[in-house]
């Protein structure tokens, strides 16, 4: 099959299948020129939002390390807790993603839905963690966790 498309040339049929792609990348990596690699996000990180939708904190292909901050507010008049639903994936709706964990926030002052604002903030280092935190932008509580990326429960 492939002689037909090269009916001057020798097929070679005694070398690896892998070896013969990693000698192509090896020439074509010479013939680049200056060539930068970047580690990146490979999937969407964010938030479930009232609704079930899901909140893109930081978009995939992000540059490794990254960080990024939304703020949010509550959806209850009088609520004083919060929950962070931290999600990996690219579908619209959050529970179709992959659900990595939760972080509650308590001791938000009640007010009416809409006033208290909560600073959440993703950082997404070099070894897979990504630190989750949230902030109440009225009094500096804050809280957080870190969830590690890199195995299947996030633990």
């Amino acid at each position: 099959m492939v002689a037909d498309y090269f009916p001057d040339q020798r097929i070679f049929k005694d070398i690896h299948p892998d070896e013969a792609i990693a000698i192509g990348a090896g020439l074509m990596a010479q013939n680049a020129g200056e060539l930068t690699v970047a580690d990146v996000i490979a999937l969407d990180l964010g938030t479930e939002v009232w609704g079930g939708g899901m909140t893109v904190i930081l978009p995939r292909f992000s540059k490794v390390p990254s960080s990024a901050e939304k703020v949010f507010t509550t959806t209850v008049d009088f609520q004083t807790r919060i929950s962070v639903m931290v999600y990996e994936g690219t579908d619209p709706v959050a529970k179709n993603n992959r659900f990595w964990g939760r972080l509650l926030m308590t001791g938000i002052q009640p007010a009416l839905a809409g006033f208290p604002k909560i600073a959440v903030t993703y950082e997404y280092d070099h070894f897979g963690i990504l630190k989750v935190s949230a902030k109440d932008l009225a009094t500096d509580s804050t809280v957080e966790t870190s969830i590690n990326l890199n195995v299947p429960n996030g633990s």
